[in-house]
C-alpha cells in the first residue's frame, strides 16, 4: 500500500468539505519535491490525525508544520510504526503522535484567529432568548420554590 492509499482510505469517513481539504493537502505534499524523503511518514501521521486536525489553515502551512514534525520526531514515528503495539493496538502508537501533531496545528490555528489571519465562523455575539413573557423566571423557572419555603418553616425551632 503506498502513501496515497493510506490517506485515501482514511478520508472515506470524513464529511465532503473536510475530505476535500485533506485531499488537496495530500496532493500538495505529493507534488512537493522537498517532502520526498519524509513523504511516506507524513501521510501516515496525516491519515491517523484526520479527525483531529482543523481544516482551517493554509495547506502550505499545514504541510510545512507536518514536515517539521516528522523530521523532528522521525525516530519516534518509525519506532511506533514498526512496533508490535502498532498491530496489536490498531495503530495506537501512531495515533498518539498524530494527536501531538494535531495539537500543534490547533495551536497555530488559534494563533491565526487571534491575529486575525483567519476568520472564525463563530458569531461575535451570542444572544439568549427566552420564549416566555415572565422575565423573572429566566433562564430557569424554579417550580419547587414554594415547597422549599414551606420546608424551611417546618424546620425552624
Amino acid at each position: 500500500m503506498n502513501h496515497r492509499q493510506v490517506l485515501n482510505s482514511a478520508l472515506s469517513g470524513l464529511p465532503a468539505e473536510k475530505a476535500g481539504y485533506f485531499t488537496e493537502l495530500g496532493a500538495f505534499i505529493d507534488e512537493t519535491p522537498l517532502f520526498e524523503p519524509q513523504r511516506h511518514w507524513m501521510f501516515l501521521i496525516l491519515a491517523s490525525g484526520l479527525e483531529l486536525i482543523p481544516p482551517v489553515l493554509d495547506k502550505r502551512t499545514v504541510a510545512a508544520e507536518l514536515f517539521a514534525f516528522v523530521k523532528k520526531r522521525l525516530g519516534s514515528i518509525q519506532k511506533a510504526a514498526y512496533s508490535q503495539d502498532f498491530i496489536l493496538k490498531n495503530g495506537a502508537p501512531i495515533a498518539d503522535l498524530a494527536t501531538e501533531f494535531a495539537s500543534i496545528v490547533s495551536a497555530a490555528a488559534m494563533e491565526a484567529v487571534r491575529d486575525g489571519t483567519i476568520k472564525s465562523d463563530e458569531p461575535d455575539v451570542i444572544v439568549y432568548r427566552w420564549p416566555y413573557d415572565n422575565v423573572d423566571s429566566f433562564p430557569y423557572e424554579d417550580l419547587d420554590e414554594e415547597e422549599e419555603e414551606d420546608d424551611e418553616e417546618v424546620w425552624r425551632p
